[in-house]
């Protein structure tokens, strides 16, 4: 069997995330760890870019009270992106992370739950009242690892985890097992429509890989070389990651890291970055989780920057928030946003799907 090899550099190009300890290389701590920081309430949207640190070293992040006219009375050049929410549904309560894709090719998005025992994905469809489970996927031990995309060229939408690969064939969910891949860290959408999936050990050039189905044995290839997420002109239109919180707090506030996934997206495909991710705290005015989209400084392992601004938040969210997706509305194929994945219930034991749109 082909094995993959990583090759070790000096430039680091995208945060981090927990990985399997045989791949991973040691990650040792900042030599500095930022204190937590919390959300300080604006009035003033002018203040959204003027976030210092205090005289105390709490790292203050700033939010604006109102979000519509934050960006509003922004002028349209610098005007920030904002979501607002679409629509709330109830899922299965076994799921426990989401992905989104046109697996079918029919146009319209399924939702790719992860089950609670972290081997077994369920493929979702909206049938115009409710979601309904459309298949299941033994996606094996390493399953929790999974990413969604669009891998190869005019094929639907494929199911990756490392040891196996799925794909509809017009009947049902098939591929191959046994690859030479054994962690994913996440997915990487560029510019020109190219998406990849890569590994990165914390402290090495990620390896991004694509799928070449000419060989049935080596359908696994490299892809496209990933370098440092940049706020305006960026190369990358859409990059995911999840980790444990342990290991994002190298590069995220502690609040964000939480949440177990970060990522960067250009929303309106212009070419300016923005970061995202989950705010989760239990203590201050800011209890509670909330859907946030902050500058691309925000985080990073080349200085991550806790006093950036947040330029939106969503509602305060009604349950602990396990997962979030950017993509297109599962319910109709076209409208851009954000799929959060909540734990509810009295004892968050329910599952609930929401949908941010994009205003």
């Amino acid at each position: 069997m082909r094995k993959l090899f990583f090759v070790v550099a000096t430039g680091l190009a995208v945060f981090g995330t927990n990985v399997m300890p045989t791949l991973a290389s040691p990650m040792h701590p900042p030599l500095v760890q930022p204190k937590a920081p919390y959300f300080q309430l604006a009035t003033n949207s002018k203040q959204l870019a003027t976030a210092t640190i205090s005289p105390n070293t709490t790292l203050p992040i700033l939010i604006a009270l109102d979000q519509t006219s934050s960006s509003s009375s922004q002028s349209s050049q610098n005007a920030k992106p904002s979501w607002s929410l679409s629509w709330t549904e109830p899922i299965a309560s076994t799921a426990s992370r989401i992905a989104v894709g046109n697996t079918v090719a029919d146009g319209l998005p399924r939702i790719i739950a992860l089950d609670a025992d972290k081997t077994t994905l369920s493929i979702w469809k909206w049938d115009g009242s409710a979601f309904t489970q459309e298949a299941t996927i033994n996606g094996g031990s390493h399953a929790d690892q999974y990413v969604v995309g669009n891998f190869t060229p005019s094929k639907p939408a494929e199911i990756v985890m490392p040891g196996r690969y799925f794909y509809w064939n017009g009947k049902k969910y098939t591929g191959f097992t046994d690859n030479d891949l054994t962690a994913i860290t996440g997915f990487a959408r560029f510019s020109d429509g190219t998406e990849n999936f890569f590994y990165f050990d914390g402290s090495s050039t990620p390896a991004t890989f694509t799928i070449d189905l000419k060989s049935s044995k080596n359908w696994l290839t490299y892809g496209r070389m990933m370098s440092q997420p940049l706020p305006t002109g960026s190369d990358y239109r859409l990059l995911i990651t999840h980790g444990s919180p342990e290991m994002l707090q190298n590069f995220a506030p502690a609040q964000m890291a939480q949440a177990g996934v970060l990522g960067y997206i250009d929303p309106k495909n212009d070419g300016n970055l923005y970061g995202f991710g989950g705010w989760m705290s239990t203590k201050g005015p800011n209890a509670g989780n909330f859907l946030v989209v902050t500058d691309a400084s925000m985080f990073g392992p080349m200085g991550m920057n806790p006093s950036a601004p947040i330029y939106w938040r969503s509602p305060k969210l009604d349950g602990k928030l396990l997962d979030i997706a950017p993509c297109l509305d599962p319910k109709d194929g076209k409208t851009k946003g954000f799929l959060v994945l909540l734990a509810t219930g009295a004892n968050g034991d329910s599952r609930t799907l929401q949908f941010y749109k994009l205003n």
